[in-house]
Parts: C-alpha cells; structure tokens; sequence
C-alpha cells in the first residue's frame, strides 16, 4: 500500500477534486461522516468557515491511498487502513470522507480519505 499525505486551505477545492476525479477517471463518494451536512461540498465549506475564525491555514488533511498493480481490496479492507492511518497520525474520531477514483481504462482504484 502507498500512501500520500498533504494539507489542504480550501475544502470547496478538495471537495471538487475528490468527487470528481481526472481525465479518465470516474470517481464516487463512498463515506461521509462526522460532518453536520451529507454534502461534501456543503461539508467542507463549513471546515473553510471554521477555519476563517482561527488562524488555521491548511484545515483539511487528504490522504491518497494505492495498491501496487494487481492488487484488490474489499471495501472493508479500504476502511480499516483509513482507520488505521487516521489512528497513526491522531485523527481518530475526527470527520472524513472517503471517494474511490477507478481509472477507466485499467480498472485500477485508489483511494482518497
């Protein structure tokens, strides 16, 4: 598994990119929880208007997952190791959403959180 972290300053952005995805890529919002809204535009907006009253910067920490090539995993499975990444960096508990991008011509998928 391979696993990339950035912080984020613009949940509207993130949002956008997680369920939409890129060229060749479908994408789909899987899990949303935590938040007040079952939007994950509305969702995110409400991090950034949080952030606005603070002197938080980058408010939103995505996560993007992969397998090596050939690799599969169940649905159950992609929720544990983000419930295991979210324990290891100290956000359990905390709201997330996760969006699975499957790329069109291979059928790989991968995972954002």
């Amino acid at each position: 598994m391979i696993a990339k972290g950035t912080l984020h300053n613009s949940g509207r952005r993130l949002a956008a990119d997680m369920v939409t995805g890129k060229e060749n890529e479908k994408a789909a919002l899987w899990q949303l929880k935590g938040f007040a809204s079952a939007d994950i535009k509305t969702a995110f907006r409400s991090i950034d208007v949080l952030a606005e009253g603070t002197r938080a910067e980058k408010p939103l920490f995505h996560v993007q997952v992969r397998n090596p090539a050939g690799e599969e995993l169940s649905r159950a499975q992609w929720e544990r190791a983000a419930d295991r990444i979210g324990a290891k960096l100290g956000y359990s508990g905390q709201p997330r959403a996760i969006a699975f991008h499957t790329d069109a011509k291979t059928g790989h998928e991968h995972m954002h959180v």
